[in-house]
């Protein structure tokens, strides 16, 4: 090393500047620390610092400035030096227009291992904390020693090996994507315009990346475009390839953003407490005109997928996002279609018309609908039938089109009952099915008609929807002389019978005495004398009526058996298994006057 005093000469004024044997001519892209550390390493010093020492005489230490213009090096070659130096140097650093010194690293160095092994200098835009593809190799970066780990500091003076020896030039080499090299290079001298993106100069792709690299669809960052540790390279990277991945297949890859960050929070329709800082980012830190097209992608986003409402109150939007976006309240559905919310509202609850419905933090649920929309809504109302005309279209009493309701076969537009609206609505299609049924004449004289079935039968709860389905699906047929509605449709009356019979039976209802003599086969004299003799339990009912259920009649089949039965089982007439068998019966003509004979099972089964 030579020795400082060596390199002071004396004049007429006692002191005259440092004189160094050695001054390198700046290289291409050559960052200015580099060329400090070049210099300094050329001239036998160990740091920038050492070399800065060496300056010093009565009037202070040389500046960065004064030293390169005392060596002698041009104006031109002297602005490509990009980048700050060490703080002590006291010297206004060449940045890259537009940028701060706060873009650039201060105490650690980056490299190309390839750039290295070929011309040992640094480049300056290695020196961008975001950097970190080489862009002419299109390799990543390096920031730690191969060897022993060690970040390697600026204060050195040689580029190619670390403190423990191991060379930095033979590092592993890693191929970086391209769309993280093409970002990389947008960032070391700004781009042309590539659709979709616009031309941007470096230091708007820099605050581009601070402050989109943050976003995930995991997490939001808690205050976006600062970058804790973004001078060390694992940082930066993150950084870089979450920009590079959004960026990427514009806008799918941001779409699926927005879409995660809206499925975090569903119960509001506030797309500035929804989309939170990325909102304010999109519109308050990135609103220069060259990131307009986050905007736009943005609010297309908006147009196809949120379910809410975009009014005047996102004032920052475009005013045709405003105009132009297909989702609307029901209210205004309902005037554009002419008809009430409440008909509205029931077409997207009865799943005619789609709509998204989300609820609020108050708890109040807020529906929206398509403006494609509209025209099916109106057709689907122009046609609504209120209670009244619904009940004569179909020639039934009012009572009998609710209890359709109940039963589901009917499902109005609008019901006083789940709307709390003024009046019933139904749609005319919906009841077409019911108000034009085909007949079939055949000339059978045993008729009966509906609305005498629904006079004088008292059918019973839930039989009346029954025995509409069955004319609806053809097992009772209408048997009038022309097509009409439901209530002045003729059945065949010994059909219906058989039907409603049936009908009961399987649904496990009540009968009446004659009913269930009908269901055991005996006479009806027969069953109201095992009613009278408690064999057939009943249940009084109205009108001083007894009525009989199914379960007594299985309990009575269980017990019991007729003489008649028994014959049949055995082959043999009734006299002459009364004759041989030994079990008393417990009533007949001989034992109580009843017209046949019963025997007890449990009887039976001990013979």
């Amino acid at each position: 090393m030579l020795a400082t005093a060596d390199l002071r000469e004396s004049d007429s004024k006692g002191e005259t500047p440092l004189r160094l044997l050695v001054r390198p001519h700046p290289l291409r892209h050559e960052a200015a620390i580099g060329y400090l550390i070049r210099v300094a390493r050329a001239n036998g010093f160990l740091t920038p610092r050492q070399l800065w020492l060496a300056t010093f005489n009565s009037q202070g230490a040389m500046t960065f400035d004064e030293l390169v213009d005392w060596m002698g090096i041009p104006v031109e070659s002297r602005k490509a030096l990009l980048g700050p130096v060490p703080h002590y140097w006291k010297s206004t650093p060449t940045l890259l227009p537009g940028l701060c010194i706060n873009d650039y690293n201060h105490h650690f160095i980056r490299w190309c291992p390839r750039c290295l092994a070929d011309t040992p200098h640094l480049r300056s835009c290695w020196g961008l904390k975001l950097q970190c593809v080489c862009i002419e190799h299109r390799l990543l970066l390096a920031d730690q020693c191969p060897h022993c780990g060690a970040r390697q500091r600026i204060e050195r003076n040689n580029l190619c090996r670390c403190m423990c020896g191991a060379r930095l030039d033979g590092c592993d080499q890693i191929t970086a994507p391209p769309n993280l090299c093409q970002l990389n290079e947008n960032l070391a001298g700004g781009s042309a315009a590539k659709p979709p993106f616009p031309a941007l100069a470096a230091t708007e792709w820099h605050r581009l990346v601070r402050f989109l690299g943050q976003f995930t669809t995991e997490s939001q960052p808690e205050r976006p475009g600062q970058i804790s540790g973004l001078h060390h390279l694992d940082v930066a990277s993150s950084i870089m390839s979450n920009a590079a991945e959004l960026l990427a297949d514009w806008p799918n890859n941001f779409n699926v953003l927005l879409a995660a960050i809206q499925g975090q929070e569903l119960s509001t329709q506030s797309l500035r407490r929804l989309f939170g800082r990325l909102y304010r980012v999109l519109y308050r830190d990135l609103r220069a005109p060259g990131f307009e097209f986050l905007r736009d992608a943005f609010e297309t986003y908006l147009h196809e997928h949120w379910w809410g409402f975009v009014c005047k109150r996102n004032r920052s939007f475009n005013p045709e996002t405003i105009t132009n976006h297909p989702r609307i309240t029901l209210d205004s559905a309902a005037h554009q279609a002419g008809t009430s919310p409440a008909v509205v509202r029931h077409l997207v609850q009865a799943e005619l018309i789609p709509g998204i419905e989300g609820a609020l933090p108050s708890g109040r649920r807020v529906r929206s609908v398509h403006q494609d929309d509209i025209e099916s809504i109106a057709a689907l109302a122009e046609g609504a039938m209120s209670l009244t005309e619904a009940a004569e279209l179909l020639a039934l009493p009012e009572r009998r089109i609710r209890e359709m309701v109940a039963g589901e076969l009917l499902t109005p537009l609008v019901s006083r009952k789940t709307m709390k609206a003024a009046a019933w609505l139904f749609s005319r299609e919906q009841l077409s099915k019911l108000s034009q049924l085909p007949a079939l004449d055949h000339g059978k004289e045993k008729l009966v008609s509906f609305n005498q079935i629904l006079r004088s039968w008292r059918l019973r709860k839930g039989e009346f929807v029954a025995l509409v389905q069955a004319v609806l699906n053809g097992i009772l047929p209408n048997l009038s002389a022309s097509a009409g509605p439901i209530g002045r449709v003729f059945l065949e009356l010994p059909q219906v019978r058989a039907w409603l019979m049936a009908h009961r039976l399987a649904g496990d209802g009540w009968l009446s005495v004659d009913q269930a003599a009908q269901t055991l086969g005996v006479k009806q004299q027969v069953a109201y004398g095992l009613v009278a003799r408690g064999l057939l339990k009943t249940t009084p009912c109205s009108s001083n009526a007894r009525a009989v259920s199914m379960g007594d009649i299985r309990a009575f089949k269980e017990n019991y058996v007729s003489l008649v039965e028994l014959a049949r089982q055995r082959g043999h007439s009734p006299k002459w298994v009364l004759r041989e068998i030994w079990a008393n019966p417990v009533c007949g003509p001989s034992v109580d006057g009843t017209r046949q004979y019963f025997f007890r099972r449990a009887d039976l089964s001990i013979e």
